[in-house]
């Protein structure tokens, strides 16, 4: 699935790019693309293998919480919104 993710103002020194278009068929799957083609932005959106805790991700403007979480399956054109909440470091 070809999917969009919308880049924060604090994460588009690194990618250059308010949006930046990926493949996953889940919201995990996209978001290691994403970090894949992007290495610096490792550190600030995970740690190992989890989500930090004060990274919120949207899918079409609903909160992965509410949904299935990084499990979350995506249809070509989704869009993703990563959100490092503020007062964070990085």
């Amino acid at each position: 699935m070809s999917v969009i993710i919308q880049v924060p103002a604090k994460l588009q020194p690194i990618t250059g790019q308010t949006e930046v278009e990926v493949e996953g068929a889940s919201i995990a799957e996209a978001l290691r693309t994403f970090v894949a083609r992007y290495p610096d932005l490792e550190d600030r959106l995970f740690s190992g293998l989890n989500l930090r805790p004060y990274v919120r991700v949207y899918l079409n403007q609903e909160e992965i919480t509410y949904l299935q979480g990084e499990s979350t399956p995506l249809r070509d054109g989704d869009c993703i919104t990563v959100v490092p909440t503020v007062g964070t470091s990085g």
